[in-house]
């Protein structure tokens, strides 16, 4: 079954930023947290149904995602640290979960200039077209982050895929490392216990100068087809 598993916490978990005169000045950055409660999602189906659930929880900014799974140390209704090892008399919280959906976080991948409001779209097919097959024939879904320009020569993003096969996600770091250079992936996504941010970042004195920061890129194909071995022969796993 496919699910995301979130994090609560009783602050919110977003950057906020000002603008000034050459872009933007981030004012606070992501808080520093030790405590949140875990969450299991209901089944995720297609791409659509991401859609509808990060859309959902982007307007919650008290939560984010993780890679890992809720492990039954500790009730799931009572505070914890998120932790993939013990320490400090705190259980692990978090353990190994096999993938079945597949994030990306795009961190300043270098394009041909695009007026974000206007045509997003030409910003994430450069990055689909970077990524190769089989992404750039699958559809999937954009959540532009908080570095993004509203006019842009770099692309700051997260995009989600299917995936029609559980993969590891050892596997998926392994590959994401091999893109790092190429594609700007960030490898660190790719730990259990690694937030991943949906909310976001609050603009002080101002509208967020991105009119949208999310939405669906359909294509001919639904799911990465044949994950694991896509993911594994283009990292020589």
């Amino acid at each position: 079954m496919r699910y995301f598993v979130m994090l609560e916490s009783r602050r919110p978990l977003r950057k906020e930023i000002r603008l000034v005169e050459r872009g933007f000045e981030t004012v606070a950055a992501y808080p520093k947290v030790n405590f949140f409660k875990r969450h299991i999602s209901c089944e995720i189906r297609n791409i659509h149904e991401v859609a509808s659930f990060i859309d959902k929880l982007s307007t919650k900014p008290q939560f984010a995602l993780v890679h890992g799974q809720p492990l039954d140390s500790l009730p799931m209704n009572q505070m914890v640290r998120r932790l993939y090892h013990g320490r400090d008399n705190h259980p692990a919280t978090l353990g190994d979960r096999m993938q079945s959906l597949l994030i990306l976080d795009i961190d300043g991948l270098p394009i041909r200039p695009v007026d974000m409001n206007r045509e997003p779209r030409l910003a994430i097919n450069q990055a689909l077209e970077k990524l190769g097959s089989p992404f750039a024939q699958t559809s999937c879904y954009c959540q532009l982050t908080s570095s993004q320009q509203p006019y842009a020569d770099h692309l700051y993003a997260r995009l989600f895929f299917v995936l029609d096969s559980e993969v590891s996600l050892q596997t998926i770091k392994r590959w994401a490392e091999t893109r790092k250079t190429d594609c700007r992936l960030d490898p660190a996504l790719y730990s259990p216990a690694q937030l991943i941010y949906t909310a976001p970042p609050l603009f002080l004195g101002a509208s967020d100068p991105l009119i949208r920061r999310s939405g669906l890129v359909l294509s001919e194909k639904k799911h990465v087809a044949d994950g694991h071995n896509t993911l594994c022969l283009q990292s020589f796993c």
